[in-house]
């Protein structure tokens, strides 16, 4: 992902998204293998989606200049892609992962994963909701190697995501905006 060139508070924020994304990109790598011992294989299930539309994303990157608030535009293409289990991300090129639903409801996750150019990130945490209206995700990442060493060394991030709605007229599947207005889209350069 390419930071665009703005304010270091701006630039903070980006840092803070692309640290979710990169969590988002890779987390699972190439989506769920068996569940833990803790839920039987008869009440194993796959992994929940979230709902198509426009999710509102508090995103808090320890160390990255506190919450920053984060819209994204999904759909069922841009959620296979975008996925919280990173089917998408590091495709083949994951020597651990495991996601698993816990008795509680609450689904675990543990990958790592070498996307390209020696970096490696290690993901481990949990996600809970229901996936069509709210959700929490936590992850601890830890990464190595990356080109930019902000993205290197651990980091904790906690995002709490709503959905608000369907996608507005001008937004298309993978356009992510700031709090001050800012847009990319996360799917382009794929």
């Amino acid at each position: 992902m390419t930071l665009l060139r703005t304010s270091p508070k701006t630039s903070i924020a980006w840092i803070a998204v692309g640290l979710a994304m990169a969590v988002i990109g890779v987390a699972g790598c190439e989506g769920p293998k068996a569940p833990e011992a803790a839920v039987s294989a008869a009440e194993a299930r796959p992994a929940p989606v979230r709902k198509p539309g426009l999710w509102k994303n508090s995103v808090l990157a320890e160390g990255a200049g506190g919450v920053q608030g984060v819209k994204i535009c999904l759909d069922k293409e841009a959620e296979k892609i975008l996925s919280l289990w990173g089917q998408g991300g590091s495709r083949g090129k994951c020597s651990v992962n495991e996601v698993s639903q816990r008795p509680d409801g609450r689904w675990t996750f543990n990958s790592v994963c070498e996307p390209g150019d020696g970096v490696k990130v290690s993901t481990q945490g949990s996600v809970v909701g229901d996936f069509s209206s709210r959700y929490q995700a936590q992850y601890r990442v830890v990464t190595n190697n990356a080109p930019d060493p902000a993205f290197n060394g651990e980091k904790i991030i906690t995002i709490d995501a709503e959905w608000i709605g369907e996608c507005p007229s001008g937004m298309r599947p993978g356009d992510m905006e700031l709090a001050d207005g800012q847009r990319m889209n996360v799917l382009d350069g794929r």
